[in-house]
């Protein structure tokens, strides 16, 4: 298949806003404790979330784009998987370690459920309830995704990949429903995994050069508008995000436009734009860590009298 060159700079970027999206969403959660007489809508709490599934289309995206002549190959599942592997799992790792330490100290995490079970579901990613981490429920579609793209790497070809991965995830998603109630059931029934789906179709159609140049400002604008209408007219599961029947699809959707629209992105220059490309980098540091982070946060501002030393907008910033 023909190829085009995808502008990763744009990526980058998007990386970036879509971690510090999470960061604010869960931020603004923790902080309505500091409006007393007040409240922070709820819509203003749950856009922020959005954020992941900007991630789960980017991870589609990149996936294919980066693999798309290795189909077939010998060894093309394996080294797939071992750079997956070796690019999330170790500060992964580090984070749950951190945790259970604070946890069995009693400094913090002091209501966190440790079982053996939890652990194993924890360090090997598999679907649980009660997650040591709990941003770690979005590395758990990644790895499910990890291993069937790592499949149809194997036995597919590129082209068959793009109908037979989304009807398996699709399948999954549709069957998975006659499982006994489990969290193995919870996981595999959410529609949310579909997400992946519209990142490898942009990537196949854009490596295609079947997808014209957009302006990446109406775009993005486009896209964020959707995401906030979204956010308005359908219901929220708590401030957790969208209920997750249309989630893929209300936020799903415009988040594709959205990494479509940065693929044609300028490289900004500066010391903004080594600013913006350095929290980019950062970006699986930050959805990492913010979750231990805020657990600070929370415990300071819920201490007595901490919450008056500060205004509520300063404490948030």
């Amino acid at each position: 298949m023909k190829i085009q060159q995808a502008n990763f700079s744009g990526i980058q970027l998007l990386r970036g806003a879509a971690a510090v999206a999470v960061l604010i969403h869960h931020t603004l959660e923790e902080s309505t404790i500091l409006l007393p007489g007040k409240f922070i809508p709820d819509f203003l709490i749950l856009i922020g979330a959005s954020g992941v599934d900007i991630f789960f289309v980017i991870s589609g995206f990149i996936m294919f784009y980066t693999m798309q002549n290795r189909f077939n190959a010998p060894t093309a599942a394996s080294d797939f998987m071992a750079r997956r592997l070796i690019r999330i799992i170790p500060l992964y790792w580090m984070c749950t370690l951190l945790i259970l330490m604070l946890a069995s100290s009693g400094l913090a995490y002091k209501s966190l459920i440790v079982t053996p079970d939890n652990i194993i579901s924890a360090f090997f990613l598999l679907p649980n309830d009660w997650p040591i981490l709990g941003v770690a429920w979005t590395l758990q579609y990644e790895m499910y995704f990890y291993v069937l793209f790592a499949w149809c790497l194997t036995f597919l070809s590129t082209h068959k990949t793009v109908i037979i991965l989304p009807l398996v995830l699709f399948a999954v998603t549709c069957f998975g429903q006659l499982l006994p109630a489990s969290p193995a059931r919870d996981f595999f029934t959410n529609p949310i995994a579909l997400e992946f789906s519209f990142g490898l179709w942009l990537a196949y159609f854009f490596c295609s050069e079947d997808l014209p140049r957009i302006s990446t400002l109406a775009a993005v604008l486009t896209g964020l508008m959707l995401i906030i209408a979204a956010t308005l007219l359908f219901p929220g599961n708590g401030t957790t995000g969208l209920e997750r029947s249309m989630r893929f699809f209300t936020w799903g959707i415009p988040a594709t436009l959205i990494v479509y629209a940065v693929l044609f992105m300028g490289k900004i220059g500066g010391p903004i734009g080594r600013v913006l490309y350095l929290v980019g980098d950062a970006s699986y540091s930050i959805y990492l860590t913010h979750a231990i982070v805020m657990t600070g946060y929370a415990r300071l501002i819920k201490s007595d009298g901490v919450a008056l030393m500060l205004p509520p907008g300063l404490w948030i910033l």
